[in-house]
């Protein structure tokens, strides 16, 4: 049997990026342009872009020049349509890509680096509207933890697990129902920290450990939080590694089944681990914020950069096949 694969597609865009700081790695430059492929329609193509700059440059406000443009071509391709991220995914990927190799080349721990130019609750970026602010988010605080949940995972045996699974009539589980809308929708925060192993024979990757931590305000929901996490960063997974939206010469969608089009499966993507930093954002009910876009956007930039610091292969494209990385690893090869 062969599932057939109707739908939009994620725009696919080619990016020019230059990322510029000062000696002691505060960033003061970010120019990124684009070529935007909106497919046959251009439903999504203005919107999705713009929402890429809002959520990407305002990150490094510390700049004193930006630019961010972008321009939409119709191709004779699927039409790129509305996916997790929004946009935001497209722009961080080379924007991380960028900062990772920034800090490489400066000598300086990546993560050290972010938290040099990150911006703050109650700061302004370039790009914001005149009365705009970032109201709320433990940005520094998102960083720390991730590092110290790298550094210090708890494991629990399936003795320990089992009771806190334990559902039934005397489990006496508690359920409410509700709902609430805003006018404004607050960002949430989230950074990741990628262990892979790369076959250098092959140029295989296979994900060791993904460690994530989002500030999302309140945490209302634990268990329903976290699979939100762990959903996203499965999909960035397999957008970094397996999905491959590939065209003929003529504009013909190659990968346009299951049999060709790779979805990861729970062995291909490692153990996955999650927290949370509590913000208490002032316009949400009970203080929370929303996790269900960011979460895809962080897998790409971190799993590429374990994959430059395990074996040096650079790859710029998306997914990064074992292809690209063998000939990553080869000199002649390397951009």
């Amino acid at each position: 049997m062969i599932y057939a694969r109707l739908s939009t597609t994620r725009h696919a865009r080619e990016w020019y990026i230059r990322v510029g700081a000062t000696k002691d790695g505060i960033i003061q430059v970010i120019d990124m342009d684009s070529i935007t492929d909106a497919g046959a329609h251009a439903t999504h193509c203005f919107t999705t872009t713009t929402a890429g700059e809002h959520k990407s440059v305002p990150l490094y406000n510390k700049a004193k020049a930006v630019h961010y443009g972008t321009e939409g071509v119709y191709m004779n391709h699927t039409p790129g349509g509305a996916f997790r991220g929004y946009g935001a995914t497209e722009a961080l990927w080379p924007l991380e890509c960028a900062v990772n190799r920034l800090a490489d080349e400066m000598g300086i721990d990546p993560a050290e680096l972010r938290q040099k130019n990150l911006i703050a609750a109650g700061e302004r970026s370039l790009v914001y509207d005149p009365d705009e602010i970032m109201d709320s988010g433990l940005f520094q605080e998102t960083v720390n933890k991730v590092k110290a949940t790298k550094d210090g995972t708890k494991k629990m045996s399936v003795q320990e697990l089992a009771p806190k699974l334990l559902v039934g009539t005397t489990s006496e589980q508690l359920t409410g129902f509700a709902t609430w809308g805003s006018h404004t929708s607050p960002p949430p925060f989230m950074a990741s920290i990628a262990e892979v192993k790369v076959d250098k024979q092959t140029g295989q990757i296979i994900p060791l450990h993904m460690y994530n931590c989002v500030d999302c305000g309140t945490v209302v929901n634990p268990k329903l939080a976290r699979v939100q996490v762990e959903g996203g960063a499965v999909q960035a997974i397999g957008m970094a590694l397996y999905e491959d939206v590939r065209y003929s010469s003529n504009g013909r969608l190659e990968t346009n089944n299951f049999m060709t089009y790779k979805i990861p499966t729970r062995q291909d993507i490692g153990e996955l681990h999650t927290a949370f930093v509590e913000s208490y954002e002032e316009s949400g009910a009970y203080g929370v914020k929303s996790i269900g876009e960011i979460v895809i956007n962080t897998a790409c930039p971190a799993i590429q950069h374990a994959v430059k610091n395990a074996v040096g292969a650079d790859i710029r494209t998306l997914p990064m096949t074992p292809e690209k990385v063998f000939m990553g690893m080869d000199e002649k090869y390397k951009v």
